[in-house]
C-alpha cells in the first residue's frame, strides 16, 4: 500500500470520528459557591396480595423507601458556622400502589403523586447546635420507630389500599393499611433546632406554621457489647391533635437486636384516641460478601387509627440482604394484617408476599 492510499484511509476514518463526536461538547458547572452533591435511589417492589377472595401480583413502587432525587450543598459561613441546604423529590411512578376495587376482584393500580420530600436550609454551629427552616422532619419524627438492622417497613402497611373483606367474601368500607400507623409526626413547614450531643443525649424542638410545636429527646450509647438507643417525643397545638410517642432499641455485638415502640394520640372532635404498640426483633450478620443479612420479625398493634373501635394488627416476617457494592439492598417479607372491631363482625386477613430492591446513585 502506497502513501496516498494510507492518507485517504486516514482521512476517511477521521471523518467518521468527527461525525460521531459532537462538535461542541457541553459540561455542567457549579453555579453557586457551596459544595454541591447530587444523588438519589430507585426503589421498586413486587407484591403478591391475597384478600381472602382474590389474589394478584402487582409491581408497585417501594414500601420502605421512595424513589427519589436530591441535591444537597454546604459551605463555611464563618470559622464556626456551616450553612447548607437540602432539596429532595419523591418521584412519581406509574402503578405505585394496589388494591382490589369490587366484589369481582378488578385490580386497581394507583399512581403516586409527585411531592417535594425535603426543602430546607440550615445553619450549624460547632458547639451551639443546628437551626433549620423549611419543609422537613418535625422534631419528633422517627421517635416511635427506632430499630437496628435493615428490615423493610417496620411501620407496617404492606397491604396498602387493599379493602378488607368479611367472612362471606363481601367488601367492606375498611382499608387495611389505614388501620395501622406509627403515630409519627412526619414532615411539615417548621423552624427546628437540634442541640449538639451531650453525654449521648440530643434535644430537638420545632415550631410549625399551623401554630403547633414539637419536642424530642434522644439518647444513643453503648455498654460492653451492647449498643442501645431511646427516643421520646411530644407534639401539640395547631391542628388539635396531640401526640406522645417513643421507642427503645438494643443490639448485641453478635447481631441480635430488639426494639419496642409505643404511642398515643388525642384528636379533637374525632371520637378517636389512637394507640400504638410495636415490637421488633431480628439477627443481623455477615453471611456473604454482598453485605449484611438481616432476618427479623415485626408485630404491630393499633387502635382507633382511622375508625373508632377498629383495631389493626400486622405481623411481618422477612429477610433483607445488603448490596454494599451498589449502596442498596434486596429484601423479601411475608405480612398478614388482621382487623377487629369489637362486634360480631368478622373479617378475612390480608396476606402479602413482598419483594423490594433499592439501587442508590
Amino acid at each position: 500500500m502506497d502513501i496516498k492510499t494510507i492518507l485517504k484511509s486516514s482521512v476517511a476514518v477521521g471523518a467518521l470520528v468527527a461525525l460521531a463526536v459532537p462538535a461542541q461538547a457541553g459540561s455542567i458547572s457549579q453555579a453557586g459557591k457551596l459544595d454541591l452533591k447530587v444523588g438519589g435511589n430507585v426503589v421498586k417492589g413486587i407484591a403478591h396480595v391475597d384478600d381472602g377472595v382474590n389474589d394478584h401480583m402487582f409491581i408497585p413502587d417501594g414500601l420502605s423507601a421512595d424513589t427519589e432525587l436530591y441535591f444537597s450543598a454546604s459551605g463555611k459561613l464563618t470559622e464556626s458556622v456551616t450553612a447548607g441546604m437540602l432539596f429532595k423529590w419523591n418521584l412519581a411512578q406509574t402503578a405505585a400502589a394496589y388494591s382490589f376495587s369490587n366484589d369481582d376482584g378488578d385490580e386497581v393500580i394507583a399512581d403516586a403523586a409527585e411531592s417535594v420530600n425535603k426543602q430546607n436550609v440550615y445553619f450549624k454551629h460547632k458547639t451551639a447546635g443546628t437551626l433549620s427552616m423549611g419543609w422537613m422532619s418535625q422534631a419528633g419524627d422517627g421517635a416511635s420507630n427506632l430499630k437496628y438492622g435493615k428490615a423493610l417497613a417496620t411501620t407496617g402497611g404492606f397491604a396498602r389500599q387493599t379493602i378488607v373483606r368479611n367472612t362471606t367474601g363481601a367488601t367492606t368500607t375498611i382499608t387495611a393499611s389505614n388501620q395501622l400507623s406509627n403515630l409519627d409526626q412526619g414532615d411539615d413547614n417548621v423552624i427546628r433546632y437540634d442541640s449538639p450531643s451531650i453525654a449521648g443525649f440530643t434535644a430537638s424542638g420545632s415550631l410549625h406554621d399551623d401554630g403547633g410545636g414539637a419536642g424530642a429527646l434522644r439518647y444513643a450509647g453503648s455498654m460492653g457489647d451492647v449498643n442501645f438507643g431511646a427516643a421520646i417525643a411530644y407534639r401539640g397545638g395547631g391542628t388539635g391533635t396531640k401526640n406522645i410517642h417513643g421507642s427503645v432499641r438494643a443490639q448485641h455485638a453478635s447481631g441480635l437486636h430488639l426494639a419496642y415502640g409505643g404511642g398515643h394520640q388525642t384528636i379533637a372532635g374525632s371520637g378517636r384516641s389512637p394507640n400504638l404498640m410495636r415490637l421488633h426483633g431480628g439477627f443481623e450478620t455477615s453471611m456473604n460478601s454482598l453485605g449484611k443479612t438481616d432476618i427479623y420479625v415485626t408485630h404491630i398493634e393499633n387502635e382507633d387509627v382511622e375508625d373508632p373501635g377498629v383495631d389493626g394488627t400486622e405481623t411481618v416476617l422477612g429477610v433483607t440482604q445488603g448490596l454494599d457494592a451498589i449502596g442498596g439492598y434486596i429484601g423479601i417479607a411475608y405480612s398478614t394484617t388482621e382487623i377487629e372491631d369489637g362486634t360480631a363482625n368478622t373479617y378475612q386477613d390480608v396476606d402479602v408476599i413482598y419483594l423490594e430492591t433499592k439501587v442508590a446513585f
